[in-house]
């Protein structure tokens, strides 16, 4: 297949030129590319605009990213090469432009492959693949390749501020306005199962920011039992599914952390509570069973996947705490 390779505004795509769905809805999302002048002219007007509603940024991507990532996807380039492509206009960011341009540039890079990975769950794999590529590429000038203005966090192997980027697109996905009321709440349940299985993905091929806390912090939501459950145990199973074996050989049993349940028999009262992370696992796998039998609470599919996840914990060797 040709390298994909359209006029200066994407938007107008002719008909009959096979682009697929996901490479129209990503090249929607670009603009022709900009000029120093225009991105800091466009970064002063996007300040009146929250990030993570993308009322502003969904427009702002450049082109050339946007075909990279296209021609990656379509199996016409491979990771490292389009890991160089894609970041290529990094090594064009002269030391007088103004640092929030850097920022602003490296931050919707970030977006536009959280957003893609968050909406087309059959690119998952190529697209951490993609990160894991971008992580690894070689310092220009010894400064690695996304510092633009150098921070202690700014360290080699790290991609920084991509775990934020992808909480603000995974809120801004899920409830359109970035703004998660009950209005809003998002009722696709395939969409909880791609933002679960793409952030244990991640987890498991150590991209930089999405940790076991990650994991820890949704599979507890089990125990929150609010009227979201129904769609959220979809992005646990993702979790489990995938990371389930690794969360369990890397549990620090021993270690103390505090988590949230609701009062057993009044889901409307919460309380939080410090136990060792070996006690959590135990009370999240009771919880997934008790649920699993819950026909009030939780639909037919949402009591399998339920009882699916207290399967695959229950399969894990978890080490014992030391008082024990």
């Amino acid at each position: 297949m040709a390298h994909l390779d359209l006029s200066a505004d994407p938007k107008m795509v002719p008909p009959g030129l096979g682009v697929s769905i996901r490479d129209g809805w990503i090249l929607s999302r670009v603009t022709p590319n900009l000029t120093s002048e225009d991105e800091a002219r466009d970064l002063i007007q996007a300040r009146n605009f929250p990030y993570g509603c993308q009322r502003y940024f969904r427009s702002t991507r450049h082109l050339d990213q946007g075909l990279a990532l296209c021609n990656y996807l379509n199996k016409t380039m491979s990771a490292e090469s389009a890991a160089r492509a894609i970041t290529a206009d990094f090594s064009r960011i002269l030391p007088e432009e103004d640092v929030r341009v850097g920022v602003r540039r490296r931050n919707e890079l970030w977006e536009l492959l959280a957003s893609t990975l968050l909406c087309f769950e059959d690119d998952c794999d190529m697209i951490v693949d993609l990160l894991a590529a971008i992580q690894s590429l070689p310092s220009m000038n010894s400064t690695p390749w996304w510092v633009a203005d150098p921070q202690p966090s700014d360290s080699l192997c790290s991609l920084p501020a991509f775990h934020i980027v992808w909480q603000s697109c995974y809120e801004a996905l899920r409830c359109e306005c970035g703004e998660c009321d009950d209005q809003h709440f998002s009722t696709d349940k395939k969409y909880y199962s791609r933002a679960g299985t793409a952030e244990a993905k991640m987890y498991v091929r150590g991209i930089p920011g999405i940790t076991e806390f990650w994991a820890y912090k949704t599979i507890n939501l089990i125990c929150v039992l609010d009227e979201h459950l129904e769609f959220v145990i979809h992005e646990i199973h993702g979790w489990l599914r995938i990371a389930g074996p690794k969360l369990a050989e890397t549990l620090d049993s021993n270690q103390v952390k505090s988590f949230e349940r609701a009062v057993r028999g009044r889901r409307d009262k919460i309380y939080e509570i410090s136990v060792t992370m070996f006690e959590h696992w135990q009370h999240w796998k009771k919880s997934f069973l008790e649920v699993s039998f819950d026909e009030d609470f939780l639909s037919f599919e949402g009591r399998e996947l339920a009882r699916e996840c207290h399967d695959i914990m229950k399969a894990q060797n978890i080490k014992l705490p030391l008082f024990l």
